[in-house]
């Protein structure tokens, strides 16, 4: 009789042992969409786990009219969303590879992830019209940012044994080369992250470079005027404007682990914003370029609002692509949780 109670209650023990293995390791991932003002009050859900796997997951989001909507850039298409009402509009495009916003936030410039359609198009948020700006459809495009001015975009190109940083003028459709290599001792991912300075006089950009004294390649944030501005930098990070102070924001790999830091172009003086960045993050910048919105990919996804010159750093909460409105009073981010099942 004992043995007979003896194999029963381990049965039991081993049924309610996997239930709860079930429980705790049979999980979903979800993604929502998250508001919440910079003095930390006011956090709401959005979107509430609307999307499903990262691979589903919005690429980015920015504020629009007046900071009334936001534009969330999804898969296949982008959803205007109402932050008043709660309500959205949809419009179709096609599997989205990269975007950017004009600084006037009225022009949406896009590029399909295709092999057979990489050209520009841009999306007018007034209209709601798409129109193509450019003719290289084969040419892949690396990088996406515009003018000032709103008139033109810069782009990198890789196509067959060359690179380039090019512009485009919206208007006439002409296409300016400014900086070209051909693949001679260098990577086929040449150029990346192009950004106009705040004049519109040059173009900054990341050149991946090989470096005969040590077997791995070296990074170099150069100007289109022909100089370098730093030999020890990282793509990790990407290359952002922080608007009229002459400050742009990448991430440096001087010291190890990695840090973003913002530097001023004019006086040649760097500030550290976050240390210890590991695997990159993502950054919006307010229009006066006097705050910085970062989201560290990793260790911990953490989101921190720090002024230009790395003062009063304060942490909000955790969230990717965070984005800032046009007064610099609230963030919307993407909020990744694990639902269990």
């Amino acid at each position: 009789m004992k043995k007979i109670l003896f194999v029963l209650s381990t049965f039991v023990l081993f049924f309610f042992s996997c239930a709860e293995y079930d429980t705790i390791y049979v999980t979903d991932d979800y993604y929502s969409i998250c508001q919440i003002n910079l003095d930390g009050t006011g956090y709401r859900r959005l979107i509430d786990k609307g999307y499903k796997s990262y691979s589903k997951c919005p690429s980015k989001i920015y504020f629009i009219e007046n900071d009334n909507k936001i534009l969330i850039v999804e898969e296949e298409g982008i959803k205007e969303f109402d932050l008043n009402s709660l309500t959205s509009n949809y419009y179709n495009f096609d599997v989205i590879k990269l975007s950017a916003l004009s600084r006037d936030r009225t022009q949406l410039a896009l590029v399909k992830n295709s092999s057979i359609d990489q050209d520009i198009y841009i999306f007018n948020i007034i209209s709601k019209n798409f129109t193509r700006v450019t003719n290289s459809p084969t040419v892949i495009k690396r990088g996406l940012s515009f003018s000032n001015d709103g008139l033109k975009i810069v782009y990198s190109t890789s196509f067959s044994s060359y690179s380039t940083i090019e512009t485009v003028d919206i208007i006439s459709g002409t296409v300016t080369q400014l900086v070209r290599t051909d693949f001679e001792n260098l990577t086929e991912f040449t150029f990346v992250h192009p950004i106009f300075n705040f004049e519109d006089t040059e173009v900054f950009y990341f050149s991946i470079e090989y470096n005969p004294l040590r077997p791995k390649y070296i990074c170099k944030l150069r100007s289109s005027n022909n100089y370098v501005i730093d030999d020890t930098s990282s793509t990790n990070g990407g290359l952002t404007l922080s608007g009229p102070n002459d400050f742009i924001i990448y991430s440096e790999m001087e010291f190890y682990p990695w840090r973003l830091i913002s530097h001023n172009i004019t006086q040649n003086v760097k500030h550290t914003l976050t240390e210890n960045l590991n695997g990159g993050a993502s950054v919006s910048v307010s229009d006066d370029g006097n705050s910085v919105l970062i989201s560290s990919f990793s260790p911990n996804e953490d989101i921190n609002l720090v002024n230009i010159n790395g003062a009063n750093k304060r942490y909000l909460g955790k969230g990717y692509q965070p984005a800032l409105s046009f007064d610099g009073s609230t963030a919307v981010f993407i909020f990744w949780e694990a639902v269990k099942q």
